[in-house]
């Protein structure tokens, strides 16, 4: 008898201990069954069916490899070069299996039935012409291009016609926007806003793309340190820029703008010399504990005095269909607000508190045009209305989020946030607004998209990606982390968990890193033999200090063709592998490169991080301590 319970105790113990090591594998469509759309789930992953086509590359961005064939995803296909990849199980692992869809692929799933490929529905009047209004038309409606402000910047809301679906995206006018089309470029004009070299006077300096604004600096700093380009900042220095120098010379080139430190002898505040004395700021350069201090003088000041908040906005930012009040500090440590106001009977001049370095806020207006009007300081609410945003991802392989600008709790998914599986997916938002109002709509994946509030359902994307790029592709999108390597094998990654910086800046850091660390000479990337980024953040979220913003770049500093650049994946032998790929001993880590697998005993998180591929209860498991216990279990049961 004893031996009895002996027996099935070990039994219950063992088949715990199973179900820990082997994940269970489900198929929602159970099998291969290429006419239903499913996923399989397995270690917490979700791999959806899929329509995908044959690439005739051997080395590029693909969703499945099926008998060494590579085929990407979309969403629906027709014709020959037309198919779908079934996820399904076998056992307890996942396998793939590729189908050719006669009929055409839809959503994951082959069509029973032929579909015609639909005619054209969407027209569009002006084809992306930023400097021409336009409008497009499909079943729905019609959409004319508008003008659109944002961060002192005016942008044309251009739209588009993409896959029969009417489409829009931002474009920076240089010169302004006005009536719904970019104002005309002139070649190589330079502004200032106070007419030159003026000391006394803050200003703006913009030339092609970019504004250069005067600044003061609040603290001694060595720039470049080491390098043949170093120079010292004082405190209480002015940094001056200028279209044109004293010679009569041009200051400015298409990527960057030269500046002229000019030391002001009462101090300096708010990007201009002091004409007498020094003005008291508050300044928040410490913590609570330090205190605050002044700008000119480094004189400590009272916490009371400043109150701890530089800036705060009732309404919570740009909201322009509420009235709000914004507070700031000035100089004596004492209290302004101002309310938001109409300027005329359509516009609105909201204040709001904005961000301009890691330690402190500034308050600034901006102007609004109020689709329905403007009164009582803030926009008259349209006709309450309500339309279905769907987002759809493209080139993911995890699950992302649409959402509205702003923090929102599980309460607000399906109406101001959704979420979407892994794969070419979609999800929906039902937003309840007024009509005329313009959304702003964001992605865990990076990039804008933006709605106008009509009643009619959209259609917005979020193109994602990961694997190889290019410099390009990345080309002033802000990223958390990086990592690069050098010619002679050195290499560094990014430490600062917190930063969101661009990719130029990133580049700048890896070439500088690897000056003189060339094997095979130094070309047009410098000595930088890869690059990698990952964790794409948004630009708005993107801090500078004073010195950063005039010396950060504006265009990539590296050369892809010279080297390889991966996002959201790790680089090895000029080739880009997505995070958790096993090869040669090691794998692809989340901080953008190959870490050796772990031994028995150490702590891990997931299995391919041990070199036994077994993680149990957070430690890697020995293999042949492994083989041991299979062998033991089968010969407990009668096995040879």
């Amino acid at each position: 008898m004893k031996k009895i319970v002996l027996t099935l105790f070990l039994i219950l113990v063992i088949t715990g201990f199973l179900g820990v090591v082997y994940a269970e594998c489900i198929d929602s469509d159970r099998g291969m069954d290429y006419f239903i759309k499913g996923k399989v789930t397995l270690n917490n992953q979700n791999f959806n069916d899929a329509c995908v086509y044959k690439l005739e590359e051997t080395n590029a961005q693909n969703y499945v490899i099926v008998d060494n064939i590579l085929y990407n995803n979309l969403a629906s296909c027709y014709g020959d070069n037309c198919y779908v990849a079934e996820a399904a199980c076998s056992g307890e692992e996942k396998k793939w299996g590729i189908l050719k869809c006669a009929n055409g692929c839809k959503d994951g799933a082959c069509l029973n039935e032929t579909v015609t490929t639909p005619n054209p529905v969407c027209s569009d009047t002006d084809g992306l012409n930023y400097f021409l209004k336009g409008s497009v038309k499909d079943a729905t409606g019609e959409r004319f291009d508008y003008c659109k402000n944002g961060d002192d910047e005016e942008y044309v809301t251009e739209y588009f016609c993409s896959n029969n679906e009417i489409m829009n995206k931002p474009y920076l006018c240089v010169n302004g926007c006005s009536d719904g089309a970019c104002n005309p470029v002139t070649t190589n004009q330079c502004i200032d806003s106070d007419g030159g070299i003026n000391y006394y006077l803050n200003g703006t300096v913009r030339y092609g793309k970019y504004d250069y604004t005067d600044w003061c600096v609040i603290s001694d700093s060595v720039v470049n340190q080491g390098q043949s380009n170093e120079y010292t900042l004082k405190r209480g220095d002015l940094i001056e820029f200028a279209c044109n120098g004293e010679d009569g010379q041009p200051r400015c080139t298409d990527t960057s703008c030269k500046f002229i430190q000019y030391h002001c002898e009462n101090g300096c505040s708010n990007g201009a010399c002091l004409k007498e004395g020094c003005e008291k700021i508050c300044k928040n350069i410490g913590t609570k504990s330090e205190g605050w201090y002044n700008l000119c003088t480094g004189e400590l000041l009272e916490w009371a005095l400043c109150g701890g908040s530089l800036c705060s906005d009732s309404d919570s930012g740009l909201n322009y269909y509420e009235m709000g009040t914004t507070k700031w500090k000035v100089e004596d440590g004492s209290t302004n607000s101002e309310n938001d106001y109409c300027i005329d009977k359509n516009t609105l001049s909201e204040g709001v508190c904005e961000k301009t370095d890691e330690n402190g806020k500034s308050y600034r207006r901006e102007p609004f045009n109020c689709p329905n009007g403007c009164k009582d300081g803030a926009c008259i609410k349209g006709e309450p209305i309500s339309e279905k945003i769907t987002c759809k991802f493209e080139d993911t392989k995890k699950e992302q989020q649409c959402y509205l600008a702003g923090q929102w709790g599980a309460e607000d998914e399906g109406t101001k946030f959704c979420k979407a599986d892994a794969g070419f997916a979609s999800c929906v938002i039902k937003y309840s607004g007024y009509k005329g109002e313009q959304i702003t709509w964001k992605s865990t994946c990076g990039q804008y998209q933006y709605t106008t509030q009509d009643g009619n359902d959209e259609v917005i994307y979020f193109k994602c990606g990961e694997g190889e790029t290019t410099t390009i592709q990345i080309q002033n999108k802000g990223f958390k982390f990086a990592n690069w390597q050098c010619q002679n094998g050195e290499e560094q990654k990014s430490e600062d968990k917190t930063s969101c910086k661009s990719s130029e800046t990133w580049q700048k850091y890896a070439k500088d890193f690897c000056e003189g660390k060339c094997t095979k000479g130094e070309g047009k990337s410098g000595c930088v033999s890869s690059f990698s980024v990952w964790n794409e953040c948004y630009t708005d979220e993107i801090s500078y200090t004073k010195e950063e913003i005039a010396t950060k770049p504006k265009e990539p500093v590296l050369d892809s063709e010279s080297l390889v650049v991966c996002k959201d994946s790790c680089p090895l032998d000029k080739k880009c592998y997505p995070f958790g790929y096993r090869k040669d001993g090691s794998f692809c880590s989340d901080d953008g490169r190959f870490t050796i697998q772990l031994k028995a005993e150490s702590s891990c998180e997931n299995n391919f991080e041990c070199d036994s591929n077994i993680c149990i209860n957070d430690k890697c498991v020995s293999g042949s301590l492994w083989a041991k216990f299979l062998r033991w279990f089968k010969r407990l049961f009668g096995g040879e």
